[in-house]
């Protein structure tokens, strides 16, 4: 029971279903526990630790949480779609279930399994990397060692967060350690993923300028980490950043020849027009900031698809149209779902918890919050089960083990 975090923290980058079986066995198992608890008196010594252990910025976090899965259920209440509504509810039921998860993991044994929990994220991560090298080394085919193809199951951006995050958590003390910063770059470069890119850069930066004091050679490990992303980047680029100066420089031909209305918008016959996931985006990115000025309280909870598509048909934004595409932004997904008190709420939850960690003195913690708040602007981080999870519980273990409440929650 003990290790149920340290589990779940090594399969969350190994594939985006395993949280799901790794939370399944941890809600059993802490079941069960309880279970005995009930009729052994020996298993109560278990049951007085300070939740002190969570920290302020973590009992913020969790609340926020909540809070935040209370507020998709509300969402409910103006949803014309029921079942889709029911299903999001579902994909986003860790928001609750990690937060009282972790409350009582801590109520019961303190920091013991989240302490191990960083080695166990970044073995998975490790073994993710190799797989995927070994993967395309076997299949020897170009398109396995870039993009989409070398992410595998999970979606680039992800990946790209996990790397930026793993980079935070090692030390120069060993030549293996500063072996494995370097080479995260050169995958996250391979991953081709531009969010991915401007993330990592920006926080490798700013920890290579704040390690260049005290530990020089982080500093270089850092810098040659940046380098080899910039290297594998160029040559995994083929040409979306092309794409994306020349949408942004010149703006995509949206007046496409709508489609039919009368046509589902999940018809394959809807044409495909010269607009690649950069162009969809900015596509996305406009259709919700339509939504969101005509929908002050939003479109609820299971209607953004519906409303998303009839606008990108009234826009002619063919290839978001046909893609299907959600907003792309965790922070538009809100707004287009839940109006102005969804976005008010989302900023609270982690601008609150941003501020209480840095006040704290919790680096790693602020550093991962702005991980996830810029890659939060290209991706819809809350909007699918493998976004939902590790952005609870990934927060939730940085406060755990960064709490400065920590020497009097000590076993």
């Amino acid at each position: 029971m003990v290790w149920m975090p340290a589990f779940t923290a090594l399969v969350i980058p190994v594939h985006p279903r395993l949280s799901s079986i790794s939370l399944l066995i941890w809600v059993v198992s802490a079941l069960v526990f309880e279970a005995i608890c009930v009729f052994s008196k020996e298993s109560s010594k278990h049951s007085d630790t300070s939740l002190a252990a969570l920290g302020r910025s973590g009992i913020w976090f969790a609340s926020g949480a909540v809070g935040m899965y209370l507020m998709y259920g509300l969402g409910l209440l103006w949803t014309e779609h029921w079942e889709l509504g029911k299903f999001a509810m579902e994909v986003k039921f860790s928001l609750l279930l990690v937060p009282l998860l972790t409350l009582h993991h801590v109520h019961r044994w303190g920091r013991s399994g989240f302490e191990k929990a960083k080695n166990a994220f970044l073995l998975g991560l490790v073994g993710f990397v190799v797989w995927r090298v070994s993967f395309a080394l076997w299949t020897g085919d170009k398109g396995a060692w870039r993009y989409d193809g070398l992410a595998g199951p999970f979606h680039p951006t992800y990946i790209g967060m996990y790397l930026t995050l793993a980079v935070l958590l090692t030390t120069s003390k060993k030549l293996a350690m500063r072996v494995m910063v370097g080479l995260a770059g050169g995958f996250v470069g391979l991953l081709a993923s531009k969010a991915a890119w401007i993330v990592a850069l920006g926080v490798w930066g700013v920890e290579a300028l704040r390690s260049r004091k005290g530990d020089v050679y982080r500093t270089w490990t850092l810098l040659g980490s940046i380098g080899l992303l910039i290297t594998c980047g160029t040559l995994a680029d083929e040409g979306r950043s092309d794409e994306l100066r020349k949408y942004v420089s010149h703006g995509a031909n949206l007046e496409q020849t709508e489609p039919s209305m009368s046509t589902p918008y999940s018809d394959a016959s809807i044409p495909e027009v010269k607009t690649g996931s950069s162009g969809g985006r900015m596509q996305a990115w406009k259709a919700s900031v339509a939504l969101i000025r005509r929908h002050v309280m939003g479109v609820g909870t299971g209607d953004v698809t519906d409303e998303l598509c009839s606008e990108y048909g009234h826009m002619g934004a063919t290839y978001a149209l046909k893609k299907q595409m959600n907003p792309h932004s965790v922070w538009l997904q809100m707004g287009v779902s839940h109006g102005v008190f969804g976005l008010l709420l989302l900023l609270a939850w982690i601008g609150g918890t941003t501020a209480i960690a840095w006040h704290s003195g919790q680096w790693t913690l602020v550093l991962w919050l702005g991980i996830w708040v810029v890659n939060g602007c290209f991706e819809s981080l809350l909007e699918l089960q493998q976004g939902v999870v590790p952005t609870v519980f990934l927060t939730l273990m940085l406060a755990v083990m960064s709490s400065p409440d920590r020497a009097s929650t000590e076993h």
